[in-house]
């Protein structure tokens, strides 16, 4: 893993395993699956870049900096695969997104809840 050693943050993308860590397989059901979709026209050429994602929205990070102009929300990107041969789930990339939100004040209340916008709203 690369790192920042100046400020020691990460720096993103990571990259992760290319095939299954455990038995070296190269092909994976994420793909294979993405790959009939387009195939069939469910979903765009250009969908799934990376393969299968999972996001973490890092909700407590805007907690302390809440007051800012443009207020973003870190959220973490793993892409994956699943082994064909043997199952085994595995990262392939790391990415970090930083996803604006739209801050809501009601009447009498102490601190603002914090919602993700999505581009709507």
């Amino acid at each position: 893993m690369e790192n920042n050693t100046e400020n020691q943050y990460m720096v993103f993308p990571i990259k992760g395993a290319e095939e299954c860590p455990t038995c070296k397989c190269k092909e994976g059901i994420g793909r294979q699956y993405i790959d009939e979709l387009k195939s069939d026209g469910r979903i765009g050429p250009k969908a799934y870049p990376d393969g299968l994602q999972v996001q973490i929205a890092m909700t407590e990070v805007l907690q302390t900096k809440l007051i800012t102009i443009k207020p973003v929300m870190p959220i973490l990107c793993m892409s994956f695969e699943i082994c064909a041969e043997c199952f085994t789930w595995y990262c392939t990339k790391v990415n970090l997104m930083q996803q604006p939100v739209k801050i809501q004040v009601q009447p009498g209340q102490g601190q603002p809840p914090v919602s993700p916008f999505f581009g709507k709203g």
